[in-house]
């Protein structure tokens, strides 16, 4: 591993991810300084994936009663915030773990400085039927995640059980203008099945569509106005044996 200007700690709450977790951490682990990890509730091998990381603290969450997918998201990653600050980090990467970071991103985290006071996101690129292809129409094209963020001590963070809230804490500004042109690639989108397994995931979940009432689900499968595009050369990410599983 090398040097680093800044240290650069991972941030991955994870339920049931076993066969992205092994990728995940092969696909950071020369990048990053450490990861922080969060199991809420996991009944498959995925503990047991971590558990032979190195450099990875494992935390965990048990609850004796069941709870949907997503339920505590926002305690998740509060709790993982302050682990990192309480571990002196200076930056988090907020992860997920069916995402893979273009490699030209990766490189730059040796680069950054000490200090920050902003939130940097990248353009997300959702996998669609090969592994070298995206989706690009309707708002496929405008998708972007702040996932980069300074840690910096903060009291307010978002209210418990909501769905699609932000990564930083609200006193982190988080500027359009800081959408750097990277790739974020989405690997839960590459399968048909896997885009449907999703869409019924948050029906059950959000049944109301209360946290997403300007779009909604139904768009996670809907294909009328399907338009793919190849990755750019230069601009992909690393596959790695342990992702391999994935493409066939």
């Amino acid at each position: 591993m090398g040097s680093f200007m800044a240290k650069v700690i991972a941030l991955l709450a994870f339920r049931n991810e076993e066969k992205y977790l092994p990728g995940f951490f092969a696909h950071l682990r020369d990048y990053v300084s450490e990861f922080i990890v969060l199991d809420d509730n996991s009944t498959d091998r995925s503990v047991e994936i971590v558990r032979a990381q190195p450099n990875t603290t494992l935390l965990e969450r048990r609850t004796q009663e069941p709870h949907p997918d997503h339920f505590f998201e926002v305690d998740n990653r509060r709790t993982l915030l302050q682990a990192a600050l309480a571990r002196s980090g200076q930056w988090a990467l907020a992860c997920d773990a069916d995402e893979r970071f273009e490699t030209n991103f990766l490189k730059t985290l040796s680069r950054l400085p000490e200090t920050g006071e902003s939130a940097y996101a990248l353009r997300v690129r959702d996998l669609w039927d090969a592994k070298d292809q995206y989706r690009v129409d309707g708002c496929w094209n405008e998708k972007a995640k702040f996932v980069l963020l300074p840690l910096l001590p903060f009291a307010d963070y978002y209210p418990s059980h909501a769905l699609h809230t932000r990564w930083p804490p609200p006193n982190i500004p988080c500027p359009d203008t800081n959408i750097l042109d990277f790739h974020l690639y989405h690997l839960i989108s590459l399968r048909r099945s896997d885009r449907r397994q999703r869409l019924e995931k948050f029906r059950t979940i959000d049944p109301h569509e209360q946290y997403q009432s300007w779009l909604g689900y139904d768009y996670l499968t809907d294909e009328k106005e399907l338009e793919v595009t190849a990755i750019p050369a230069g601009r992909g990410f690393a596959i790695l044996p342990e992702d391999a599983h994935l493409f066939v």
